[in-house]
């Protein structure tokens, strides 16, 4: 039907064949496969069927992964085919703060950019943070991000970033960099590697690196420039002063 790539959840909850039958007719069809990982227990069974990256974080409280999972992602990584891992957890880590302050609300510039009758309903479901419960068990699982994410990184996986851009406390306008900001605050990734997993590590993932992705002769002309030194404070990544899209200066 022309999709991109296939996202299978609920891995652990699939019989052996059942996530083999999954992997054999996306490779059929020329198509990659990546596993949802709701819940830790997701990680180990789709990478023993095969699948080609993982997406989310799980739903952990501990500081480790499975046993089960390690191995898995060791495997990957000794057979030089590292398991590229979009982990998604900003929303998490920005939302229990967003929960207790709502002052970044309160900056008009996470609505630049939306049509007014987009903001609005951004700001009304937004209304009450400290009533949303999206995030399963998450002031629990909060303080173990940064040693699950160091967890995975020791294992051998290939960090990339996802915004998650959408659930709730999590705009668009922020989600991308404080993505970015995660990974090394939380994770201990050095900034520059960081950013390469958005740009060039992103562009290469999907298959792309010949067209985007680092800033070479005969890519898209896609640059951003901010006010502040991100390899030393990643956060003004925040602070975008210029926009040029395929060569075009939008901002």
């Amino acid at each position: 039907a022309g999709v991109d790539f296939l996202l299978v959840a609920d891995a652990d909850r699939l019989a052996a064949p059942e996530l083999a039958a999954i992997v054999a007719a996306a490779r059929s069809a020329g198509r990659p496969v990546h596993a949802e990982v709701r819940r830790d227990t997701d990680v180990a069974p789709a990478l023993a069927a095969g699948v080609d990256g993982l997406m989310g974080f799980g739903n952990g409280t501990g500081d480790a992964w499975p046993a089960a999972a390690v191995e898995q992602l060791r495997a990957r990584a000794a057979r030089g085919a590292a398991v590229p891992w979009t982990a998604g957890l900003s929303g998490l880590t920005n939302f229990e703060w967003l929960r207790a302050n709502r002052e970044p609300l309160d900056d008009p510039a996470w609505a630049e950019g939306l049509p007014p009758i987009v903001a609005q309903d951004v700001r009304a479901s937004l209304a009450n943070p400290a009533a949303i419960t999206w995030f399963e068990l998450a002031a629990t699982r909060r303080p173990s991000v940064g040693a699950r994410l160091k967890g995975a990184r020791e294992a051998g996986a290939r960090l990339l970033v996802g915004s998650d851009a959408g659930v709730p406390g999590h705009v668009p306008s922020r989600a991308t960099w404080q993505e970015i900001e995660a990974l090394v605050v939380e994770g201990g990734v050095p900034p520059l590697e960081a950013i390469a997993t958005a740009t060039s590590g992103a562009a290469a993932f999907l298959g792309v690196q010949h067209e985007t992705g680092t800033l070479s002769a005969g890519k898209y002309a896609d640059v951003i420039a901010v006010r502040g030194d991100p390899l030393r404070h990643v956060a003004t990544l925040g602070a975008v002063e210029i926009v040029i899209r395929r060569g075009q200066r939008f901002r």
